[in-house]
């Protein structure tokens, strides 16, 4: 509390100071200050009149009655007493983030492994594919050569024709300028008397070049069948002629005719390489087949 006198609010209504109810100490008053100038109401100017202080009570202010106390001041408050929350940790987010990159890196490496083995697998059936290729065109290349040789021998190798002849029991394979080869059957005797077969041959174009190149002349030889074996020194006058090959129980011989059969020239030569032919023919001759 200010103590200053020359405030009227620290005096009494007379003007003398009081005492403090409080403490009960005389305020002692002091010369009055010196007005401010300007600061102080003019009461000539200002009708308002004038504040007078109030006197302070002289008695001590009635004791108001206290709530008694329904709790222990110094219990702590339940509030307090919770055990406050903990921020959840992070980690567990953190783990399953990193398990799941873990798993997103897996998956791709598994995805390129697979790739990478598809595309290797795809190259190497394209490379075999490619090597496959080349061999079936060099195939179809190698067959294509084999045809056309084929067609040349063809074309340039005589027609092979079988002639039976059933009373030999033998066949032979001829060239085509043999094919219209013709016999007859004749029998005679070796000159020990045996008897034996022989087919007596000519063709169809030797009796067109002349007539008188008959089978009775021989123009072509004949082929021979005598029972047994062939001596293994026969005599020139053998009567069968030289051997072509010896079977079970018979061999087949060839004579050669010791002249021609026509003057004619066109004649003697076609006569003569149709006797060369018949040789060459009688090595493939064989038993009748059935």
């Amino acid at each position: 509390m200010d103590n200053d006198v020359t405030n009227p609010a620290n005096n009494n209504a007379d003007g003398t100071p009081f005492e403090n109810p409080q403490t009960g100490a005389v305020v002692t008053p002091t010369a009055p200050a010196a007005p401010v100038p300007d600061m102080m109401p003019d009461p000539a100017s200002d009708p308002a009149p004038a504040f007078i202080p109030t006197a302070l009570p002289t008695s001590e202010p009635t004791p108001q009655p206290v709530a008694p106390l329904t709790e222990d001041p110094f219990k702590p408050d339940d509030a307090s007493m919770k055990t406050p929350k903990q921020p959840r940790s992070s980690g567990g987010m953190g783990k399953k983030i990193l398990w799941v990159i873990i798993i997103i890196v897996l998956l791709a490496a598994c995805a390129f492994g697979v790739y990478t083995w598809q595309h290797k697998q795809v190259n190497s059936q394209a490379n075999q594919l490619q090597s496959q290729s080349s061999q079936i065109q060099d195939l179809q290349a190698q067959v294509s050569k084999l045809q056309a040789d084929a067609k040349k021998a063809a074309a340039t190798t005589p027609s092979l024709n079988v002639i039976k002849i059933p009373e030999l029991g033998i066949q032979i394979t001829v060239p085509d300028s043999l094919k219209d080869l013709t016999y007859t059957i004749s029998n005679s005797k070796l000159t020990n008397g045996q008897s034996f077969t022989s087919a007596d041959l000519t063709t169809k174009s030797l009796l067109a070049s002349d007539p008188a190149c008959t089978t009775a002349k021989w123009p072509l030889g004949s082929i021979t069948k005598v029972t047994g074996t062939y001596p293994s020194k026969p005599t020139n006058d053998i009567a069968a002629g030289q051997l072509v090959k010896q079977f079970t129980g018979y061999y087949i011989g060839n004579v050669t005719p010791q002249s021609s059969c026509s003057a004619n020239k066109a004649t003697q030569d076609l006569t003569i390489s149709q006797i060369a032919a018949i040789k060459t023919a009688l090595s493939s001759v064989t038993t009748l087949a059935n």
